[in-house]
């Protein structure tokens, strides 16, 4: 049985980051209204029937069909994915952690993070973090844990930085 919560394809992939030469300027896409109404539902409810994004939109399934195929196929869409309560599946504490790494480590530091699966919507950013990533333990030993027993035996980490999420009031 396939655990929901880990991916069984990856979806980030730091592998292209790393073959990438930078600077790095991804072609830009122009899209129309259609296209952004299209993407704006799909926003709300990746689930929405084309029969339903064509009558809301008036227009044609298989207008709205070809235009989610091109969006899929320019790379606007990426994947389906859906929401989930933390709270709901016994999962007590969400963390956001932040990690000052050495620069010449971080793709080193990436693929040991990529594969644990109770680490979510790890990025790379700028500012004061430069590896940030979204956590969820069971409880407050396990995160307590995780930080001390794992994460903070990872050779080139600097600094680790968690914050407890309180509330979360809006999604990804």
């Amino acid at each position: 049985m396939v655990d929901v919560l880990t991916r069984a394809k990856k979806q980030t992939k730091f592998a292209d980051i790393k073959s990438r030469k930078f600077p790095y300027f991804p072609i830009k896409v122009t899209l129309d209204e259609k296209d952004l109404n299209i993407l704006e539902i799909l926003k709300q409810n990746a689930r929405t029937p084309f029969t339903e994004i064509a009558k809301h939109l008036k227009l044609s399934e298989s207008t709205i069909r070809k235009r989610v195929y091109a969006l899929e196929e320019k790379g606007i869409i990426k994947k389906y994915t859906i929401e989930i309560d933390p709270k709901l599946i016994n999962f007590e504490v969400v963390a956001e952690i932040k990690l000052d790494v050495e620069a010449e480590r971080v793709h080193e530091i990436l693929d040991k993070l990529e594969p644990h699966p109770d680490i979510r919507n790890l990025k790379i950013v700028t500012g004061d973090h430069l590896i940030r990533f979204e956590f969820w333990a069971k409880n407050s030993a396990y995160l307590s844990s995780f930080i001390s027993n794992w994460l903070g035996k990872i050779e080139g980490i600097k600094k680790i930085v968690p914050e407890i999420v309180l509330q979360q009031l809006k999604g990804n």
